[in-house]
This record gives C-alpha cells, sequence and structure tokens, in this order.
C-alpha cells in the first residue's frame, strides 16, 4: 500500500512538472509554416520572402541613407508620411525633393495626413507644391462628416519612402519617423558613447520582393484620394512603379509579412491587419513578450491578452516614455500609468524611458518613438502602429513582422541596449505610490475613459 501510494505521488508530480514545463504544442508555433498559414488566413496578407532587412536606429545615420537614395532616383520617389516640419531637416528634404523634379525630371509624389501637417505647419505643404511635387492629403473619404469625432480621429500615419534606385533597384525605408529635426536631428552637448537622437525610433530599409507591396500599398492609398491617379496595375508590363528589385547580399532570404490598418477601407467599417496580429501574438507567447511604445495607452481587447499571457507565466515587458519625454503631455502620460498596477501585480516589469534633456538644448524633448514588439525572441515587428486607441480604432498604420534570424538578433540586442541606456526607470508599487499623488489618480481614471481616442 505505501509503495502504491508512493507511485500515485510520483505519477502526480510527473503530470504537473509536465504541466509547468512542456509548451502546449498548439501555441509553441510562433515563426513555422503552421503558424504562418493560419497568419495567412486571419490577416488576408501573404509572407513575402527572398528579402534584405536593416534595422536602421541612428538618426543622423538613417537621415544620410535617406538623402542618398533620394540622390539616387531614377523615375520616381513616393513618400507617405504624417507631417514633415518647417525646420531644418524639412526645408533640406524638400530642397532635394525639387532639384530631383526640377533637374532629373524625377517624379515625386507625397502624401500626408492633413489634420497632422495643420497642426505642425501648413506653409510647407505650398512650398512642396511650389517646388513641383505632387503634394496630396489625406482626407476621410468613407467616414461620414456627421460623425465629426470619428472623421477628424480618423488620419494617415504610415511613413515610408520607396524610391528606384539607379544602383539598387527598388528600395523603401518604412517604420517610426515623419520628416523633421526632432526625428532625424541629434543633440548638441552629447558626449561621446552617449545617447545622442533627439529621439530615439527605429525603421527598417527593404530590400527584395517585399517593396512590390510596399509600392502597391503607396498606390492604392494615394489613388484612393484623388481623381488624378500615380502609378499602374502591378501586371502593367510598360509601368515604370516597378522596376527590377534587388538585394545588396545575393543571399539574402528574409522574410516580411507587411500588415496595414486601414480604417477607409469596406465603405468605411475599416481593415486592421496589424490589431489581429497584436492579438494572435499576445495570445500565443509562450516565454516572452517585449514592447517598446512611445505611448502604452492599450485598448481593452489588448489589455485582457497582455493579462492572460501573464496568467500562463509569459514574462512581459514594456518601456514607454516617462512624463518628460512624452510630447503628448501629461494627459497621455496619467492614462497610461492608469494601466500600470494591475499589470504590475500581474507580474508585468515596466520601464519608462526618463531619458535627461540636453543641457545645450533644454527645449528638446528626448522621447523614445520607436514602436516595435519581440515574441518569444522568434518574432520581431516594428512600424507606426503605437499600443494606444488612435492606432487601434482610427488611424492607417504599418506594421512588419519577420522572423529573420539575423534580424532578430539585431533587434534583441537594440531591445537590450534601450533598456540599459541611462536614465530608464525601473516602476514598481513602491515608485508608483511614491510619484502619483490622489489627484493625479483621479485624473487617471478620468483620462482612461478617453482612451479610445488618445
Amino acid at each position: 500500500m505505501y509503495m502504491l501510494k508512493n507511485i500515485k505521488t510520483a505519477i502526480l508530480w510527473a503530470v504537473v512538472a509536465q504541466s509547468l514545463f512542456t509548451v502546449n504544442p498548439a501555441l509553441a508555433a510562433i515563426g513555422d509554416a503552421d503558424f504562418e498559414a493560419e497568419v495567412d488566413t486571419l490577416t488576408q496578407t501573404t509572407l513575402s520572402t527572398g528579402n534584405e532587412l536593416d534595422i536602421l536606429e541612428a538618426a543622423n545615420e538613417v537621415y544620410l541613407l535617406r538623402k542618398g537614395l533620394m540622390a539616387d532616383a531614377n523615375q520616381f520617389i513616393n513618400i507617405h508620411t504624417w507631417a514633415i516640419s518647417n525646420d531644418i531637416t524639412g526645408l533640406d528634404t524638400a530642397a532635394q525633393l525639387g532639384a530631383k523634379v526640377t533637374l532629373d525630371n524625377v517624379d515625386v509624389n507625397f502624401l500626408f495626413d492633413a489634420l497632422a501637417q495643420l497642426y505642425v505647419s501648413p506653409t510647407m505643404i505650398s512650398g512642396l507644391r511650389a517646388l513641383g511635387i505632387n503634394t496630396l492629403a489625406y482626407v476621410p473619404q468613407n467616414i461620414e462628416q456627421d460623425d465629426l469625432l470619428a472623421y477628424l480621429l480618423t488620419g494617415s500615419h504610415k511613413k515610408s519612402m520607396i524610391v528606384d534606385s539607379q544602383n539598387h533597384g527598388l528600395v523603401a525605408v518604412a517604420g517610426g519617423r515623419n520628416i523633421g529635426d526632432d526625428y532625424f536631428g541629434e543633440v548638441s552637448d552629447a558626449a561621446p558613447g552617449e545617447f545622442v537622437d533627439k529621439w530615439r525610433d527605429t525603421d527598417l530599409l527593404i530590400r527584395g520582393p517585399a517593396t512590390l507591396l510596399l509600392q502597391q500599398d503607396f498606390v492604392a492609398s494615394f489613388n484612393h484620394l484623388t481623381n488624378t491617379p500615380v502609378g499602374c496595375s502591378i501586371d502593367n508590363a510598360s509601368c515604370n512603379f516597378y522596376p527590377p528589385i534587388s538585394t545588396e547580399n545575393p543571399d539574402a532570404n528574409a522574410n516580411l509579412r507587411i500588415l496595414h490598418n486601414d480604417p477607409e477601407l469596406n465603405a468605411g467599417a475599416g481593415e486592421f491587419q496589424v490589431n489581429a496580429m497584436y492579438k494572435k501574438l499576445l495570445d500565443e507567447a509562450q516565454y516572452s513578450i517585449d514592447i517598446e511604445t512611445p505611448y502604452f495607452i492599450p485598448p481593452p481587447e489588448l489589455l485582457e491578452s497582455l493579462h492572460g499571457a501573464l496568467q500562463r507565466g509569459v514574462q512581459v515587458r514594456i518601456l514607454t516614455n516617462d512624463s518628460k519625454n512624452n510630447d503628448g503631455g501629461s494627459i497621455l502620460y496619467l492614462t497610461s500609468a492608469y494601466y500600470w498596477p494591475d499589470l504590475l501585480e500581474a507580474g508585468a516589469e515596466i520601464y519608462l524611458w526618463g531619458v535627461e534633456k540636453s543641457a545645450a538644448e533644454p527645449e528638446v524633448f528626448r522621447q523614445m518613438h520607436s514602436k516595435f514588439i519581440i515574441v518569444d525572441d522568434q518574432l520581431f515587428m516594428p512600424g507606426s502602429w503605437n499600443f494606444d486607441g488612435r492606432a487601434y480604432y482610427s488611424s492607417s498604420e504599418f506594421s512588419f513582422a519577420t522572423t529573420d534570424a539575423e534580424v532578430l538578433d539585431d533587434a534583441i540586442d537594440m531591445w537590450q541596449d534601450d533598456l540599459a541606456t541611462s536614465g530608464v526607470i525601473t516602476v514598481d508599487q513602491a515608485w508608483y505610490a511614491a510619484n502619483f499623488s490622489w489627484f493625479d489618480r483621479i485624473k487617471m481614471r478620468f483620462y482612461a475613459l478617453l482612451s479610445p481616442i488618445l
């Protein structure tokens, strides 16, 4: 009897151990063929292979790369941005684009968000037009104007530049950067080895077949808004919008899935591929979820999935902006903070980008503007999509998912470097209690009611 009892106990412990340490086969497949097939069906997108991908971090290096690609453009430059600023970067970009139109007979098509540009600098657009640049404002076409709030919130937040380079074929840069000093500038008093960018951001350099998908999206987005279309169908043999593609490395074989949110599609009912992908990743992560986002205001569906991941024992780490580096001010900061206590209690790790302002340029935010997620160290997905209600419900957005091993290694290193940046704050319950007053918490509750539009 004693032996039988011991055998039963051993079996029980074996079952417990198996449940604790064995990965659920249904959820262990991020990146494999079955997972990709499920995503194909879920998002109605396809996985592009044979690409070359490079993560672009350092602001000045990215700007010089963009300038080089524009200078090398043969027939066209297609730019999709939230806005262009009236500053050194914006004016320099405008001048270079204008020179390509005038001197090289290059077609430049420039798509921007109408409301954002009105806020940033309305005069820049008239300047671009005077230079011969084909500019087009994103204004909702399928959102009823009598629903004023939805009409005003629906905007274009994609950021991409597509160039038919004379030396490199079709090349694209896409990610989180708009066009302005904040995104490409450096602070003047940074010591060697210190963080030097005004804003920390992330883009991708894309070569290969995926550039054709980006080009198709640009043509569709642009032509949806105008009676004077650009480009043509990809199957038009005489069309110059789809030149030969190439990679710098002939052995490059990185995969890339391009996902988008577009509230304008389906007669205004929208298409939200990025949202669907995020939910699937959060629901199926087995080991780790690393989120970098300037604004962390989780929609209810994704907040539920985050808590579900924590209940499964998944490590969840979130890096977002502190109060002094949040360009959205105290409202966005306090709204984000509303969600932290429950997540901390459930086991999440929360970090704040608390990088000090420049002593020489005290008016400059040292914001983290980068947006990406890394899941199980198996999938990296950067883009324009913020972890907030505006991106989830109202904005056209890009995200770019890849499981390429080399890109993942670089992404993981980048994430670890960001966490190790001087000034990053670790949030725990004690820190939370010490830094938010009872009045702050009242404001948090009120602002959280507004979270779908923030």
